[in-house]
């Protein structure tokens, strides 16, 4: 069989309607980060762009018979590009328009004497480089070609005259220049060969050996830094984000942290559909499973068990997932009855505030943890308030952390107040009561001799469901019984399917809550997808780290829409695209 060697040559050239490009384009991907990072494993290839790049795979049959005559220009007519060798394509959105693409060529006819022949010129490292400019038909390109043995690649960019520039635009102010188009030639070399010697799009590429793979952002800080895009919070833009990347996301250890943080983004919208579809991806599975046996079940009879049973305790310690709201709409709902039976501690691993700070504000801000923009959870703040809790932080980073949790809920609780009895909230398996995990449930319990009442929230959690009701409780003595999985040594096991349209701001019986519809008519952005609606307290809108009592995602077409709240004063904010 005949071996090829290949010239990945990267064009600049127009989109329009949709020929069949190569097949390699499956495998090509892109991350903006204020740069456009385009690479692709399989081609072995690695370029930035710069941010006013747009890629598509739609081409105008036009630009491509343009980009094939300026490429058969640019080698003299001694070879052919055809469009099932083009891999990418794509052009700039800004005034001084170039084009761009990335396509596969046979380099048999194609050596290092023959570039040097069609007037390339060669560089030190191997590299070769042509300018040309062309009066008929009019327009400027530039080229480099990188050789990495029988492989080479090439960049080509081209402008053309019949794109107009700004008389106004940086180039033409600010370089004396005899004409526009010198000024777009100028722009053009300046983009790719750069105004210093490592700038420029030229200088980006890693291609062959030099090819080391790209890794894609840690989607939970990038999310992060869109979230604090506004001071107190952009809740439309992490999720937005976040779905046109996931293809980036391919290994198995990539594709689980990704859906962590998308979930944990979406959670702060309140969409359930989207987070059932994401919730099945991640673990992999796409139905739901029925408990079968006698249990207890209902909201009033749930928490009245585990009430009872924390009676006769002085620690309960429920766990959740940080990206489930029910979790913490469950323990919200328990600490009115929690407090009548003696608690006066609520011990928050997500709470990264001065507990004192927290307390003289009144209400939970952006600054009170990473998770506290999710509406459960600052509503479970702001109901512990409400109620008379003392909230504390816990949270360690020191290497042994589930040691320090265990101590720093102790000598903020038991150590200053021998009478105390604490709520405690946790991740996962913080709450693990078994030894031989060595959890903080377990440190708790080994250096206090207090045995924790624990509630799990996350091993039934996301697909058990409860026959006619929301909630439904099982004690570790019949999860054999009922042929239920136990990953972690606990007291209870709790099944928790709370929905946006069950959770109430204080869940309490003393609260009475009145309907509000909120206008959306003037809100609504009409390019965009969607829109998130955020609910603000009047009375905390005027902190700059204010959080919203309720968020939904709005589709578009919607007029108005109802919430159940508290009475009082409300303010509505309707977040979209820009």
């Amino acid at each position: 069989m005949k071996s090829f060697s290949r010239i990945l040559l990267i064009l600049v050239f127009g989109i329009g309607c949709s020929p069949t490009l190569h097949p390699w384009k499956q495998y090509n991907r892109t991350q903006d980060n204020g740069m456009i990072d385009f690479w692709n494993d399989t081609a072995k290839i690695y370029v930035q762009w710069y941010d006013d790049y747009r890629f598509d795979e739609a081409l105008r049959k036009d630009r491509l018979s343009q980009h094939i005559r300026i490429y058969s220009d640019l080698f003299m007519k001694s070879h052919r590009v055809k469009v099932k060798d083009i891999l990418l394509v794509g052009e700039t959105t800004v005034d001084y328009r170039f084009y761009a693409s990335i396509a596969f060529i046979d380099s048999d006819k194609l050596s290092a004497r023959k570039l040097a022949q069609l007037g390339f010129s060669p560089e030190s490292n191997g590299n070769f480089s042509k300018t040309l400019v062309s009066e008929n038909p009019k327009y400027a390109a530039v080229v480099k070609i990188y050789s990495h043995s029988q492989d080479w690649i090439a960049i080509l960019a081209f402008t053309l005259d019949e794109d107009l520039i700004d008389a106004n635009s940086w180039y033409v102010k600010n370089f004396c220049f005899e004409n526009v188009f010198a000024a777009k030639t100028f722009a053009l070399q300046a983009e790719f060969y750069g105004l210093t010697p490592d700038g420029g799009i030229f200088n980006s590429v890693r291609f062959g050996k030099n090819y080391q793979g790209f890794r894609p952002l840690n989607p939970f800080t990038w999310g992060l830094e869109l979230f604090e895009t506004i001071p107190n919070g952009n809740y439309y833009s992490p999720v937005e984000k976040l779905l046109t990347v996931e293809n980036n996301y391919e290994s198995m250890a990539n594709k689980d942290m990704f859906y962590q943080a998308l979930l944990t983004y979406n959670s702060f919208v309140n969409d359930d559909s989207l987070q059932n579809v994401y919730l099945q991806k991640k673990y992999r599975a796409n139905a739901s499973k029925s408990l079968k046996g006698d249990h207890v079940a209902g909201l009033e009879s749930v928490k009245e068990r585990i009430v009872d049973s924390a009676k006769h305790a002085r620690v309960v310690m429920f766990n959740e997932s940080h990206y489930a709201p029910q979790h913490r709409y469950f323990v919200s709902a328990c600490l009115e009855d929690l407090y009548d039976a003696g608690y006066r501690y609520l011990a928050l691993e997500c709470l990264h505030e001065a507990d004192d700070s927290l307390a003289a504000r009144g209400f939970p801000a952006i600054k009170s943890g990473f998770y506290s923009p999710e509406p459960q959870m600052a509503n479970l703040i702001r109901n512990a308030l409400r109620i008379g809790y003392k909230l504390i932080s816990y949270e360690s980073n020191e290497n042994d952390r589930e040691k320090m949790q265990a101590t720093n809920i102790i000598n903020k609780t038991l150590a200053v107040d021998s009478s105390a009895r604490v709520v405690v909230l946790g991740g996962w398996s913080h709450t693990d009561e078994n030894p031989t995990q060595e959890r903080m449930a377990y440190y708790f319990k080994s250096m206090t001799r207090i045995d924790p009442l624990t509630v799990n929230q996350t091993d039934m959690y996301p697909f058990y469901k409860a026959p006619n009701s929301k909630v439904a409780l099982i004690p570790d003595y019949d999860m054999k019984r009922l042929d239920l999985p136990v990953r972690h040594h606990n007291d209870f096991y709790l099944i928790n399917n709370f929905s946006l349209n069950d959770y109430r701001l204080f869940p309490s019986k003393k609260v009475k809550d009145v309907e509000y519809t909120v206008d959306l008519s003037k809100g609504l952005h009409g390019s965009c997808d969607f829109s998130v609606l955020l609910i603000y307290a009047k009375e905390e809108y005027s902190d700059p780290g204010a959080l919203p009592v309720f968020t939904a995602k709005l589709r578009q077409g919607e007029l108005n829409y109802r919430v159940r709240l508290p009475e009082g004063h409300y303010i509505p904010v309707i977040q979209s695209c820009m």
